[in-house]
């Protein structure tokens, strides 16, 4: 797929010159002369880059501006900003305080210099993705033998507790136990793809992901007494390259943090209606595929919703190990291409969104549902 660039600059001559260069690259390019178009065009067109001027009026800075709302946005800060100007007495400085991956001084416009930079930007960004889904697999190793070592543990408590007379207890461990053990089944089949091999694919049917994770923590929502729901049962595909596993995981850890939310929640005054976890699936006319995990639960308080992907921040009491469920699961999208938000249900509860790009001349299909 083509690598998506927004040039904005308020001069039409250096507008056409780096558009009709960069096309010659095989770049995807649009371009904008102010910076309203400019903001309207990358939330309509979603570009992998922009190539932005930093003065689009005489003696402005809507460049900085625009940089600092691209960088600011959780939905939007992977897009790669590089500042631009002709002025020599600008400090590159503030660009880069505004979070602009790179800046570029030039005068006059030396387009092969602008080209360089450009693919200096995307390769930094690569090599940063690659790092990280490295550091994902190393954290998700580790929590596959966290979840080996739990999901084996149970005999050596239950026959103390067996012969003290607390049946119930055992009972319950033992279903915790088979609940989870499709999910275990599901890290073993990662492990082994680790080891022998990585099933990377670029055009994925997005609905098979959702089956699997389903698959994976039905028993886990049954045993818990809560309905699993899947909407939207329609066909559509987006651009992934790697580990489909690592995407299913992701799923599986939002459908698992939803249940444990609802069983706080059932217990609490006010709670009506039957527990429910609902996923879903849609194509958005920006041209991503939406993955959305919900509940009824109590909805996410404001006082934690801005730290609620930190790599500290955790929910769960202290002498609960904490796994960084969300920050891992918001890490190992982005070393992949996706991103991850949420929103507040209405009239309760939360949504988690998965977005990845939609594979290019395909389209939901509503005729074939499932």
């Amino acid at each position: 797929m083509r690598t998506k660039i927004l040039i904005i600059d308020d001069t039409s001559g250096i507008r056409e010159d780096l558009a009709k260069y960069f096309r010659c690259y095989q770049f995807d390019v649009s371009t904008a002369g102010t910076a309203s178009d400019g903001e309207s065009a990358i939330e309509m067109g979603r570009p992998d880059v922009v190539l932005l001027d930093i003065s689009l009026t005489p003696g402005g800075r809507e460049g900085l501006e625009i940089c600092r709302k691209i960088k600011s946005d959780n939905e939007r800060r992977q897009i790669l900003v590089v500042l631009m100007t002709r002025v020599p007495q600008v400090d590159g400085d503030a660009a880069i305080e505004f979070g602009a991956d790179s800046f570029i001084r030039s005068s006059p416009l030396e387009l092969a210099v602008v080209l360089a930079q450009i693919r200096l930007v995307i390769k930094a960004r690569d090599t940063a993705y690659e790092l990280a889904r490295r550091k994902a697999e190393e954290d998700l190793c580790a929590n596959i033998v966290h979840d080996l070592v739990n999901a084996a543990a149970p005999p050596l408590f239950l026959v103390e507790k067996m012969g003290a007379g607390d049946v119930g207890y055992a009972q319950r461990k033992i279903g915790d136990a088979n609940a989870k053990i499709p999910m275990i089944q599901h890290f073993m089949q990662v492990l082994v793809s680790r080891s022998f091999g990585r099933i990377t694919v670029g055009d994925v049917d997005v609905w098979w992901v959702i089956e699997e994770s389903a698959r994976i923590c039905v028993l886990l929502c049954e045993r818990h007494k809560i309905r699993l729901v899947i909407e939207n049962r329609v066909k559509v595909r987006c651009n992934v390259t790697g580990d489909m596993n690592e995407i299913i995981a992701c799923v599986v850890e939002l459908i698992t943090n939803a249940v444990q939310e609802l069983e706080v929640a059932r217990t609490e005054e006010g709670f009506e209606g039957e527990p429910c976890v609902e996923v879903f699936l849609s194509a958005g006319s920006d041209g991503f595929v939406i993955l959305g995990v919900g509940d009824n639960g109590r909805g996410v308080p404001a006082s934690v919703g801005g730290k609620l992907f930190d790599e500290e921040f955790t929910t769960r009491p202290k002498m609960v190990e904490k796994r960084n469920g969300l920050w891992l699961v918001r890490r190992r999208l982005a070393a992949f291409g996706g991103s991850i938000g949420f929103r507040t249900r209405n009239p309760r509860g939360t949504v988690f969104e998965i977005r990845f790009r939609q594979a290019e001349g395909r389209k939901g299909d509503n005729s074939r549902k499932l």
